[in-house]
């Protein structure tokens, strides 16, 4: 591995609250991370049970977070939020 730690600050930072299943009969809500990064999208589950529980108490919709600073350690990514 080349890299084994990689920093990136994102902009676009939004965390989505959904039924992903709704279609197929599924009501179980999740919440998805989503940014962009060197004209990539990305898209993460949210797997904080803090920041999951917060978030699972709103209503579905698109909350954005503002900037954010990503990082990769071992091949897990992991972010950290910043709030505005």
């Amino acid at each position: 591995m080349s890299r084994s730690l990689r920093l990136v600050r994102v902009d676009d930072f939004v965390l989505i609250v959904f039924a992903p299943g709704e279609a197929f009969g599924s009501s179980e809500r999740r919440v998805r991370s989503r940014f962009s990064h060197a004209g990539r999208d990305y898209a993460f589950w949210l797997t904080d049970p803090i920041y999951d529980r917060r978030l699972l108490a709103k209503l579905d919709g698109t909350y954005p977070i503002g900037a954010s600073l990503d990082y990769q350690l071992n091949g897990i990514m992991c972010t950290r939020v910043f709030t505005r």
